[in-house]
Formats: structure tokens, sequence, C-alpha cells
């Protein structure tokens, strides 16, 4: 299955329960897998017909940082909410990372995968 990628964008951002994360922003490390609606093969070089992976990231980075929810899965469900209004995909494989909330591990975070409903 065909589908466009976003690797490690890097969002400064409040997001988080303890009182230091509600004050002080915080890196969130985000990938996303968008599958087109119509696939990628026969697309005539035309960004119009495929996902725009700039616009993608710049509308993912603008929810991050002014969603400033106390959960990643509140975040994740925001940014899947606005990818399936706004870009033709049928499904998205969204994963959210906090590299600094845990001392010991090289991140935390949460994972989904949506499909477009209807």
């Amino acid at each position: 299955m065909d589908y466009v990628f976003i690797n490690q964008l890097k969002v400064e951002a409040i997001v988080g329960l303890l009182a230091h994360e509600r004050t002080t922003p915080q890196t969130v490390v985000i990938d996303a897998k968008l599958y087109p609606s119509a696939g990628i093969s026969n697309i005539g070089d035309n960004i119009a017909a495929t996902i725009d992976y700039a616009a993608v990231c710049a509308d993912i980075s603008h929810i991050t940082q002014t969603l400033q929810p106390k959960l990643l899965e509140t975040l994740a469900d925001a940014i899947c909410a606005a990818l399936f209004a706004n870009y033709p995909v049928a499904q998205i494989t969204l994963s959210l990372h906090k590299p600094q909330a845990v001392a010991a591990c090289a991140s935390v975070g949460v994972c989904t995968h949506r499909s477009r409903a209807g």
C-alpha cells in the first residue's frame, strides 16, 4: 500500500500532566504515514493530486504548539482529525514521542492507526 511519510518531525510544545510539563516546552517527535485515497500512481507529477508533506508538517506543528494537551492521546486525536479534514487520506499511522519524559528511556509515547470513516 502506498503512503507518504514524515519521519521525526520535531516540535517544541507544552504537553503533559506534570507541573513542569505545563510550563516548560519539551520536544515532541512525530512520525506519520499518510495513505493517499488515490494512491501515488498516475498522479501526473501534480502536487494537487497527492499529499503535500510540507503543508502537513506545518499543520501538525501548528496543532502541536497550540493545543497544549495533557495527554499525547488527545494530541493524536486532534492531528488525525485535522489531517482527515484537510487532505485526501484514507488511513493514517501516527506516532508521537516524548524523548525527555522518562530519563531511563530513549522516548515514550503513543501510536495510532486510523481509517477515514465512511
